[in-house]
């Protein structure tokens, strides 16, 4: 026993000697820290492949067999496949970031740009084929043995020759050939090898079957014609059926190869009126011509309405319906006779409209786009309106083979989504005649309607159950109500009504497979069957929560005869994998695969195999790329990324637990340095937005930030990070959060190893209004940093929400900022909630991000709390990153580096005594703008 104890300690020593001599997370390797994605697995299950990227710079794609041996690493290569046959393996090679950076310094136009190179690795063989400059490319979706794509070419125009006459003879001097780009369409066979080519084509497809390929051409000088191609890649037989002046458009095949539709508008000028084209196969495979199937001149169209270039047509499944979309032919635009300033341009808002001016207009391109879904029956050429302006949005089936839809109607509830909620009346469409029959009014809620269209089931908030219905008897049936297991959302702390736990799907027998917060239940919509929990309640006994993991993207229906897999939480020790069950094995538990105190997700399977892969990660460890069996009794470790990570202090996580100051029980997480050292005093940045402790067990990469503390990043220089869980009840939020927030930093504070003088806070949003409530509340914190925070919910109750134009009221009243009631019945709740009446008391120095463009929350809410706090002369700053969102956009890498380097800049010198940057002692004046930036320590 003494030597196992002198072992440990001794590894324990060196541990910790091995930590302190890493190195320490900074700024500048931002661009190195890698990401893994776009993980795929092939139909047999033999080859897997996916992408590793750094955050700034090139990447390389990674092709594995499934017992882990690497075959080939590509550099620069994405977009990857495999056919469907697993014969080929295509991906892009993208041009290399520098060069590209560098174009775009010299301001080269993005048309003129180097195109991506094409490769086809032939898996079998080991042999690589390099097809340059490709702008696009497909493959079949199932069968394989073909592959199309257009690439581009430089052609050399025919010019002709001037003759100048000199004293002495006559020369013939050629001007230099102008050059334009011609599309080459590619359509390989991919097992004799042979090419087919064409030029000027539009656009390609294949039938979901590989059987049939079709394809578009353009041509002409004045006057635009259109020549459509069908091949037979069976046998190999390419026909034109259609040539004519025009234009094409909009190509559907359906799954079999038997059948194409597309658009075709005659006129080329402006206002095009299409025509939806169709032609078919007879069972020897001879080809017809395409003829019009459907135009203006049906009697069920209004007066002057056509199909639309707005909607692509779609088949059924199995080819008897045709979906395609109409809408009204727009007029021609008069010759504007009047000059810009000439013109009125104004906004009328008036109280009947349905939605806000500044919704409507954000939505504007979309209505001026909006079809209406129809339906052509191709074997009775009969056509059924199935939408309209009175009912615009019909469902699609899944099968969509089935004579009913769902429609739905929100005409009538419209103005209330800017207070109350999104409501609509729900309808039975018949697919036959396109009769309707209303099931639901002023409904807000889960619903499902089946695949093949039989059964309805949907959750009432109203009541907190499910209901069900045969579509056939039109009976509505609750299914739920003499249960004891709750269906709503039981940890749900806003105002509005709880919605469901959703649903997993249905069985093919009709069933219809719901969740509680825990297990897997079969309702019978019918009522007649009686309710079944699946998981025998193994979910809700051991603090798991399962959800249905679909692994066959295709299938319509949950299979009930062979196994399935379920995702599994613990939600009280965070621990994560994936359990087995099989619905019709109604006398076992699920069965546990892989559970472990990991993130385990992502799983995926092999269509034709029962091989799979999965991610596995921890905060200390990135999610790597596994594969292995289906009960996850073998698996193979397949990717290592950011390998640097090993020479860097990276930190530790922990699950924590506390009393609220009104005796609740709460947790959160604690983060520490790898090299935590208990004799030493720490400084605590708390970061908060709800609840975050689900996430134990998350990998958090270094990466600069959008708008929130990097965790990694602080931890690794000298932070304790704090991350509590909040609670809400309605009409105290800021009430709420101080009394989980600050117990929590005040329990917290009690550690001998935490510095209880040098605290912060950081908050982002909903947590940004957080920060700048508290800091009005309480001096524990040396520091904070509040983005886009709401300060005054008196002004920012009737503000819009420009992203959206929608109205804030709603928020306020039913979700997030959970106030319960209007500005004029609850005054005294936006009183107490508003920061900026409290901002005489704030002592915490306050930074500030809000940027100018963000569409969540108005600008003007920081400016109010920065305006309010300058002239009460409190320390306090604002950055708006300009033309920014409320979190910084993803590719605006100058600005999240600088907001990285600002927020520790900001808090170094609050919490660690660092010496402060020049933009805090002297702030960077406007003329400076752009040329200094005022990060230079004060020494």
């Amino acid at each position: 026993m003494k030597n196992i104890i002198l072992v440990s300690l001794l590894t324990l020593l060196s541990f910790s000697l091995f930590s302190q001599n890493k190195k320490i997370l900074d700024h500048t390797l931002y661009p190195q820290w890698e990401r893994l994605s776009d993980a795929k697995i092939s139909n047999n299950g033999e080859f897997i492949s996916y992408e590793i990227n750094p955050a700034r710079g090139d990447g390389s794609l990674f092709l594995y067999r499934n017992n882990g041996e690497k075959l080939k690493e590509f550099p620069l290569g994405d977009k990857a496949r495999f056919s469907a046959d697993n014969s080929l393996f295509l991906f892009q090679v993208k041009t290399p970031f520098d060069t590209v950076r560098q174009l775009k310094l010299d301001k080269v136009k993005k048309e003129e740009m180097p195109k991506d190179s094409l490769f086809l690795y032939c898996l079998a063989a080991d042999t690589l084929q390099k097809v340059p400059n490709v702008v696009s490319w497909k493959i079949p979706k199932k069968n394989g043995g073909w592959a199309a794509w257009i690439s581009t070419i430089e052609i050399e125009e025919e010019v002709e020759t001037d003759s100048i006459v000199s004293d002495s003879l006559d020369i013939e001097i050629a001007e230099k050939p102008d050059t334009k780009e011609t599309k080459i369409l590619n359509l390989l066979n991919t097992i004799s090898g042979e090419i087919r080519t064409f030029e000027d084509v539009e656009s390609y497809h294949f039938s979901k079957n590989g059987e049939l390929f079709a394809f578009n051409q353009k041509f002409g000088d004045s006057i635009d014609s259109t020549q459509v191609f069908v091949f037979d890649t069976e046998k190999s037989h390419l026909k034109s059926i259609l040539n004519c002046a025009g234009e094409s458009s909009n190509f559907a095949l359906d799954d079999s190869g038997n059948q194409l539709a597309f658009l075709f508008s005659p006129d080329t000028s402006e206002v095009k009126v299409q025509k939806l084209m169709y032609w078919n196969s007879d069972n020897n495979r001879t080809f017809e011509q395409a003829v019009v199937a459907v135009d203006s001149s049906r009697n069920v169209f209004p007066e002057n309405w056509a199909p639309s270039e707005n909607y692509n047509p779609v088949f059924t499944e199995n080819g008897n319906i045709l979906y395609f979309g109409i809408s009204e032919i727009p007029p021609e635009k008069p010759e504007d006779s009047l000059l810009e300033k000439e013109k009125a341009v104004v906004d009328i808002w008036s109280w009947k409209d349905d939605y806000l001016q500044p919704q409507q207009l954000l939505n504007a391109e979309q209505e001026k786009k909006r079809t209406y879904r129809t339906a052509y029956f191709v074997d009775k050429d009969r056509v059924v309106l199935l939408a309209s302006p009175e009912l615009e949005n019909v469902r699609n089936l899944k099968k969509g083979d089935e004579i009913f839809s769902i429609a739905s109607d929100n005409r009538a509830y419209r103005p209330l989504t800017s207070w109350d909620g999104w409501y609509s009346d729900y309808y039975l469409i018949n697919h036959k005649n396109g009769e309707k029959h209303k099931i639901l009014e002023k409904f807000s809620g889960s619903f499902s309607l089946s695949p093949d269209a039989k059964y309805l089931s949907w959750f009432d908030a109203n009541d907190s159950c499910w209901w069900g219905m045969s579509v056939k008897e039109k009976v509505k049936h609750n299914l739920t109500n003499n249960l004891d297991i709750l269906f709503y959302n039981e940890e749900h702390d806003t105002p509005a009504l709880p919605g469901s736990y959703g649903i997993a799907g249905w069985t093919k027998s009709g069933n219809v497979i719901v969740y509680d917060r825990f297990d897997l239940w079969q309702l019978d919509p019918t009522g007649k069957e009686n309710t079944i929990c699946l998981t025998k309640g193994f979910g809700r006994e051991n603090s798991i929560r399962f959800r249905y993991a679909k692994v066959d993207r295709e299938a319509d229906f949950i299979p009930v005869k062979m196994p399935i897999f379920l995702s599994a939480f613990n939600i009280k020790n965070k621990e994560s994998g994936y359990f087995e069950m099989e619905i019709d094995n109604k006398s076992t538990s699920p069965k546990e695969l892989v559970m472990l105190p990991k993130q385990i997700n992502g799983l995926k399977k092999a269509k034709d195999s029962d091989v799979i892969i999965w991610r596995n990660g921890d905060f200390q460890n990135y999610p790597e790329l596994y594969s292995g069996s289906l009960d996850f009794s073998t698996s193979k470790k397949l990717s290592t990324t950011n390998p640097q990570q090993k020479d860097y202090n990276w930190g530790t996580v922990e699950l924590i637990n506390w009393t609220n100051f009104e005796g609740e029980n709460r947790e959160g997480l604690l983060y520490k340095p790898e090299n935590f050292d208990s004799t030493k005093k720490y400084p605590v940045l708390v970061y908060f937005y709800s609840r975050n402790s689900d996430n134990l067990h998350r990998h958090n990469s270094l990466a600069p930030t959008r708008s929130v503390i990097n965790v990694p990043l602080y931890i690794s220089n000298g932070y304790i990070v704090f991350i509590p869980n909040i609670r809400y009840k309605t009409g105290h939020p800021g009430k709420c959060a101080y009394s989980d927030i600050v117990s929590g930093a005040m329990k917290l504070g009690n550690e001998k190893w935490i510095d209880e003088k040098h605290m912060g806070i950081q908050g982002q949003s909903w947590g940004g209004y957080q920060v700048a409530y508290l800091v009005t509340q309480t001096n524990l914190f040396a520091a904070a940093e509040a983005g886009a925070p709401v300060s005054n919910m008196v002004s920012a109750y009737g503000g819009i929400r420009w992203g959206s134009g929608m109205s804030r009221m709603f928020q306020y009243e039913k979700t997030q900022s959970r106030i319960g009631g209007t500005l004029w019945e609850k005054p005294m709740l936006y009183f107490e909630n508003s920061p900026i009446f409290f901002a005489e008391n704030v002592e915490t120095p306050l930074m500030i991000m809000h940027n100018d463009n963000d569409g969540a929350v108005p600008w003007y809410q920081g400016i109010e709390f920065f305006v309010a706090l300058r002239r009460l002369n409190k320390p306090v700053w604002l950055l708006n990153y300009n033309g920014d969102s409320h979190n910084l956009k993803a590719d605006s890498w100058g600005n999240r580096v600088d907001l990285s380097i600002r927020m520790m800049q900001f808090f170094d010198h609050y919490l660690k005594n660092s010496p402060a940057p020049k933009w805090m002692t002297d702030g960077v004046p406007a003329i400076e703008k752009g040329e200094k930036n005022g990060l230079d320590l004060l020494k």
